[in-house]
């Protein structure tokens, strides 16, 4: 028989499971990070960036903004995300 998932349930029991997963790493001194390149100022990309942000404070996730005007090339966008990876943080 078919069970109901309600996204509020399920998302409960994804961040209970990621709030275990995170201590584990910060206890082995490891401590995760979420980068988040944005360009611009555009309100549906803000409205998210939010949202990424509470659920990565809601389960224990350091986060790093990279904040890039609208028109940057892509040379540029690239050139920050291989600074990200570069980090060995």
């Amino acid at each position: 028989m078919a069970k109901l998932l309600l996204g509020k349930e399920v998302t409960e029991a994804l961040n209970a499971e990621l709030k275990i997963r995170t201590a584990a790493l910060r206890a082995r001194g490891i401590i995760p990070t979420l980068a988040i390149v944005r360009l611009g100022e555009d309100p549906s990309d803000l409205s998210y960036e939010r949202g990424a942000l509470k659920r990565a404070d809601a389960i224990g996730v350091a986060v790093r903004q990279f904040i890039l005007p609208r028109e940057s090339s892509a040379e540029e966008v690239l050139a920050v995300i291989d600074q990200i990876n570069a980090d060995a943080n």
